[in-house]
């Protein structure tokens, strides 16, 4: 009979102490048993600190990671909500410029134009306010917004005016009619000081300009819009016009006269042209103002056009 014959395998690694086997190019260090022989305490503690650090380091990500994501959501909706309350702001405000220039573009086109040949140079600046309710409890729906621009007239004289708009639900609004204020060039003339109305013939003032002056005034601060109307001579019952009250002006000063000659005149043979420009001063003073020390009263300053300035009856039709 045959013995049986035992095969030896050939290179086994030996067993560790506890009776666990290594598993081979295997880092088995999660799996430590936390109960370990003395011999490799000290090995077993520093892995125990490392696993510990990294179950922080996993349960920290899985707390803090969609508290982050949530903060980060919060904060791109408050940016994104900011810029399109900006942008909304923004297209507004370039639409009422855009409706403020082309009211502006019809006044100058109108027949006849206040400024022949005039363009709009550029936008200046805006201003824009909500007024205070008039009574208690009222409520102010609308809003006033003043665009100022430069415009060039064809001789490429500058201008500042001012266009103000009512803004209400149902669209802008014009207010007032916009007034031109020449833009100074450098330089004197013969009346002293610097000429106000670049490319206009300087003239000199008549006797009749002091009566013209005198009605307009009165007109103007009576309160009443049809004696200005009258005083004023305009035909078309359509128009309007804006008086002031409560206020008095007084001792017109006629400063720079500038003469505007008409089609047809020449003005080396006709004496006086069919329109005049007048810079005038007067005193004002407010209905229960109490006076400055001194009697010092405040002035305010007109540029007035004179329409029929070559008759004996000249009238104020703009200032």
């Amino acid at each position: 009979m045959t013995a049986p014959v035992v095969t030896k395998p050939a290179n086994r690694p030996a067993a560790r102490p506890g009776g666990r086997k290594p598993r081979s190019g295997v880092d088995d260090w999660w799996t430590v048993p936390d109960t370990v022989p003395a011999a490799d305490s000290a090995t077993v503690k520093k892995t125990r600190r490392w696993r510990r650090l990294v179950t922080v380091y996993v349960w920290a990500a899985v707390i803090l990671l969609p508290l982050t994501l949530l903060a980060l959501f919060v904060l791109a909706g408050q940016q994104l909500a900011g810029h399109g309350s900006a942008t909304d702001k923004t297209v507004s405000g370039t639409q009422e410029a855009a409706q403020a220039q082309v009211l502006l573009e019809r006044w100058i086109g109108q027949n006849p134009s206040p400024l022949p040949g005039g363009r709009v140079v550029a936008l200046i600046d805006a201003t824009s306010q909500t007024p205070a309710p008039a009574h208690p409890g009222e409520v102010v729906d609308y809003r006033i917004a003043t665009y100022r621009f430069v415009i060039a007239d064809r001789a490429d004289n500058l201008y500042t005016t001012g266009v103000q708009l009512a803004i209400t639900p149902d669209g802008p609004v014009l207010l007032a009619r916009p007034a031109l204020l020449p833009i100074p060039a450098t330089g004197t003339t013969a009346q002293g000081g610097q000429w106000p109305w670049p490319g206009v013939e300087a003239g000199t003032p008549q006797a009749a300009y002091g009566a013209a002056v005198n009605a307009w005034l009165a007109a103007y601060t009576s309160g009443d819009p049809a004696a200005l109307k009258q005083a004023v001579g305009d035909p078309d019952p359509s128009r309007s016009y804006l008086t002031l009250s409560g206020v008095k002006l007084s001792s017109p000063a006629i400063g720079p006269v500038g003469y505007l000659w008409g089609p047809g005149q020449d003005s080396g043979k006709d004496a006086l042209p069919q329109q005049a420009l007048l810079r005038v001063t007067v005193g004002a003073s407010w209905t229960g103002q109490t006076p400055a020390p001194g009697g010092t009263v405040p002035t305010l300053t007109y540029d007035l056009l004179l329409d029929k300035a070559d008759t004996a009856a000249p009238v104020v039709v703009a200032w």
